[in-house]
């Protein structure tokens, strides 16, 4: 509280709003209500923006993008019930890809809920599922411990949304005593040497390792100490299948590209793998059908786990050895392990020359398939991603819902650092739009580019009015297959269809009333053009980057 004078008479709302000063958080995304009307006054008190959405679910998706981006806690406000509700899908999508969210309520008056009023419901309840902690505040000096437990659960790893209801009573109440924001200082914990020197000889007497580098340890910054660890193992980095950061350098080349997110290639990725070494994984099982083929990584082979987040450790297949804690200091310690353990240096000249062939044949595959796209007379994923690999900046961000295209995208683009890519992998759709805004608040020195599916588009096309409000200069490229591309894809894998006269389940195509999607965000007021054919994508796209606020460029892709 350095920059404001703190008032002779505190209010309970007063307390929410100190802690976003001490931690330097500027923005508030909601969407309002009657019971927080009182708390989002005490905006014009406080250096704290109110950013409005159209919808809940936006507000979330808005938040997590700004908090992924600034690395400051993201907050955002709901209403209620129905509020609460709408907003869970983004809610889920943060639960499982770690963004520290503050989820806050206003709950009704504490002497009405016993009369169970319109709106209302167990707000924390409904939220308790997909956030480290949550609770209901129904007394005012409740207030500053739950603010202060709330950015301890906010800003110690592993990181994860806190939801607060607070009755609405609360906001305008006298406060007779609370102590000054401060926000607890908890230290990074390391493992013993005992157990990086375990770790260590494990990896040195694999065969043939490899190593799979998570969201965490993208996000711990862990680039430089995964590098050192896989070169002198010689071994192949894979980054986990639905990433939403990236993790490993794109361009290095004992880089294998992400993990398959189907579960029998994803074990073929083990065929010849004897140890795997698991960093800061937050999604281990990238797959959403049973297939009766055992588990994804085989028994067989050994595990080693380097992760801040316990539960993760031997979650899914017993580990040789869990290394918890921070993930950077704990990978930096195993590489000095691993350069002080005897090792066949032949072995290993071998191991990474093979892994360096077996890297580069991806990427002279991907080339071909540029080259196949550029002589195509039609718009495909691959050709988007090796325009847009031309055309934008090195430190652009890359907000990614492409979901059945996205293949393309994750192996032709080329990410500066972590957060160059965003991605959730609750795989709640209609988040990349408002995310994407949320990012371009944060860093506006740094160039956005979205690229969505229209079936993703359409769960929350007013999230481009957001864009419109805020005048972001981001570029929305919208893939219009007028479909919902990837159940096809799925039906099809699962050895449908089933029926009698072989026709596709109900419901898989946009088309029987075509969207203009230019129109649509025109209308909301963002410029965009649409890009047919492959002589007119590229100098759409340059349209689109030169732009000095949002554009649209839809692009007519023709796909099975």
């Amino acid at each position: 509280m350095d920059s404001l004078t703190r008032r002779d008479t505190l209010l309970g709302r007063d307390i929410i709003f100190e802690y976003l000063v001490e931690q330097e958080i500027p923005y508030i995304f909601g969407n309002p209500g009657t019971t927080e009307i009182a708390f989002l006054d005490g905006c014009n008190d406080y250096p704290v923006e109110y950013v409005l959405a159209l919808h809940e679910d936006i507000a979330v998706a808005q938040a997590m993008g700004y908090a992924r981006a600034s690395g400051k806690v993201g907050v955002v406000n709901l209403h209620v019930t129905p509020g609460v509700a709408h907003g869970l899908g983004n809610l889920y999508n943060a639960y499982r890809a770690r963004f520290p969210l503050l989820v806050t309520a206003g709950q009704h008056h504490a002497a009405l809920n016993v009369q169970e009023p319109i709106l209302t419901s167990d707000l924390a309840g409904l939220a308790r599922p997909f956030t480290k902690w949550a609770y209901e505040v129904t007394i005012v000096d409740e207030l500053p411990i739950a603010m202060q437990r709330a950015f301890k659960e906010l800003t110690t790893p592993p990181y994860g949304p806190v939801f607060l209801s607070i009755a609405s009573n609360l906001f305008l109440e006298k406060v007779s005593e609370a102590p000054p924001a401060r926000v607890s200082q908890i230290g990074a914990a390391t493992a013993d040497q005992a157990t990086i020197d375990r770790a260590a000889a494990a990896l040195a007497e694999a065969a043939n390792p490899v190593i799979i580098a998570g969201d965490a340890a993208g996000l711990s910054d862990a680039w430089p100490e995964l590098t050192s660890v896989a070169e002198t193992l010689g071994a192949t980095v894979y980054t986990e299948g639905y990433a939403t950061s990236w993790n490993f350098p794109s361009n290095h080349p004992l880089y294998g590209g992400p993990m398959p997110v189907l579960s029998a290639d994803m074990r073929r990725r083990f065929d010849d793998v004897d140890l795997v070494l698991m960093c800061g994984i937050t999604c281990q099982a990238p797959v959403s059908r049973y297939d009766e083929g055992g588990p994804l990584i085989p028994w067989r082979v050994r595990a080693i786990s380097v992760d801040d987040s316990p539960w993760e450790i031997g979650k899914n297949q017993p580990v040789e050895v869990g290394v918890v804690g921070d993930i950077k200091q704990n990978l930096a310690g195993l590489a000095t392990a691993l350069r002080n353990t005897p090792v066949d240096a032949a072995v290993l000249s071998r191991r990474g020359e093979e892994s360096r062939a077996t890297c580069a044949q991806r990427v002279d595959k991907w080339e071909q398939d540029i080259r196949a796209a550029r002589e195509s007379e039609q718009i495909s994923a691959a050709l988007i991603a090796a325009e847009l690999r031309d055309l934008l900046p090195t430190d652009a961000v890359f907000v990614d819902e492409s979901i059945s295209n996205r293949a393309a995208f994750v192996n032709v683009l080329q990410f500066a650092d972590p957060r160059s890519y965003f991605n959730v992998n609750g795989l709640s759709l209609g988040y990349s739009v408002a995310a994407a805004v949320g990012i371009q608040m944060a860093e506006p020195q740094r160039r956005v580019v979205n690229v969505v599916g229209d079936g993703s588009f359409l769960y929350y096309p007013n999230a481009i009015w957001n864009a419109a409000a805020a005048n972001t200069p981001v570029l929305f490229v919208i893939l219009n297959n007028t479909s919902y591309r990837v159940l096809k894809i799925i039906t099809d894998r699962m050895g449908g269809p089933w029926g009698s006269n072989d026709q596709p389940p109900p419901g898989f195509d946009i088309n029987q009333s075509k969207v203009d999607f230019v129109a649509l965000a025109q209308s909301m007021g963002v410029p965009g053009e649409r890009a047919e054919t492959p002589a007119g994508l590229r100098a759409a796209l340059e349209r689109g980057l030169d732009a000095a606020g949002p554009y649209v460029v839809e692009v007519t892709l023709q796909q099975d």
